[in-house]
Order: C-alpha cells, then structure tokens, then sequence
C-alpha cells in the first residue's frame, strides 16, 4: 500500500515541478533545492523526491550533478524527435500521410533554400546528383544520396522549426524511399528531378524551386500508392 502511495505522489511532484517549468517559475539552468527542503516544501518524503527527481531525469527535464545538486534542464532536439521517430515507425500506414507532410513542407524548404543558399551547400548538393547518378548507372537506387540531397536543402532552408519537423518523421521517411524508389524507372525520374530543383535552387528561382520540389513529392506519393494496393 506504501509503495502504491509513492508511486502516485512521486509523479504527482513531478507534474508539479513540470508546471512550474512550462510556467517560466523554473527556468533551465536554475538549481533545485536539495531533497531534504523539497521534501518540506512538498511534505512528503525524500523518497518521493527522489523518485520524481529520477523520473524528470529520464525525461530529459533535469540532469543531476555528483556533489553539486540537480538543475533544470532544456530538453534536447534528439530527446524530443527520438519517441516520436519510434511511435511513427511502428505505424506501417502513416507512410503516405507523411509524404503529404513532406509535400506541405518540403515544397516552403525548397523555395526558402533557393532564396537563401550559399556556394558552399550548391557544391554539396552538386555533389549528391554526382553520387546519386553514379549509384544509380553502377544498378542501384541512389537512395543514400537522394536522403542527403534533401538534408542539404533543409539546412539551406535556414529554418530550424521546418527542419525539426522533418527530423521527427526521419524514420518512416527511411522506410519509404526504398520502396518507392525499387519501381522500375523510378531512380532516373528522382534523379532527373533532383538535377531540376538543384537548378532552380542555383539560379534562386523560388517559385520554380517550390513548384518542382511539389512535382517530385507528388510523384512519391502515387508512387506509394501504387504500392499499397499491391
């Protein structure tokens, strides 16, 4: 009965304290007091103190340092997208409502990388279309470019918020190239409408960079489709 009554305050001391820092009353790098005061504070033991303090930690809330004490802590990008990455992993049919996903985002990526790139992400995605077409002339799929192709022009796009979203959908985005692109023809049209938004992306054309990125993703998404009902 005891242990169930811990159970239940430590987590209710941890939604606490979670308020208080999504509230601003606990700010990151703030230092809490040590368990004892907390444990006056809440009035309850230091062993639910304890137990709460442990579950924020696991969270990625607070980070406890040997002879110094526990603070509050910013969580992360990698603690937040990883739960999220895995909980979309295990939805084998959510393939296409991420693709769509790629195409509301992807589409704003592709004109805001043509606006802002600079010479030395040209050279690299240059360089993808180079690797891409090699893969794809020696018989495979060009897939390991083709990601790479993309991540280049998110981190041209300049904008961590777009590139955080897509990060979250990594892993199901992963899953899906293979399959999309082991269709006959498939490879070459990517590659031709890679070479295409590279362009576009050269010349800092945004409009025509957002219109050919949507082609691109529209093609995956049929593409997917015709998988699917298989």
């Amino acid at each position: 009965m005891a242990d169930n009554r811990t159970g239940k305050l430590y987590e209710e001391i941890a939604a606490q304290m979670m308020e208080q820092i999504r509230s601003g009353a606990l700010r990151p790098g703030d230092r809490l007091p040590p368990e004892r005061t907390l444990a006056e504070e809440y009035g309850v033991s230091r062993t639910a103190i304890r137990e709460a303090l442990r579950s924020m930690e696991m969270m990625g809330c607070v980070e406890s340092h040997v002879g110094e004490g526990t603070y509050i802590k910013t969580p992360s990008l990698q603690e937040i997208v990883d739960p999220f990455s895995m909980l979309i992993a295990q939805n084998g049919r959510m393939g296409g409502d991420l693709i769509e996903a790629r195409l509301i985002l992807e589409t704003e990526i592709a004109a805001l990388a043509a606006r802002r790139r600079t010479d030395e992400q040209l050279s690299a995605l240059e360089k993808t279309l180079a690797e891409m077409r090699r893969d794809i002339e020696s018989g495979g799929m060009g897939i390991e470019a083709d990601e790479r192709f993309h991540e280049i022009l998110v981190g041209a796009a300049g904008n961590e918020a777009l590139s955080t979203m897509l990060n979250m959908c990594a892993g199901m985005l992963s899953r899906t190239r293979p399959l999309t692109q082991s269709i006959k023809g498939v490879p070459k049209m990517a590659l031709k409408d890679h070479t295409a938004i590279f362009e576009a992306v050269r010349i800092q054309d945004e409009r025509t960079a957002r219109r050919l990125m949507r082609g691109h993703l529209n093609r995956a998404l049929k593409n997917l489709g015709r998988l699917q009902k298989k």
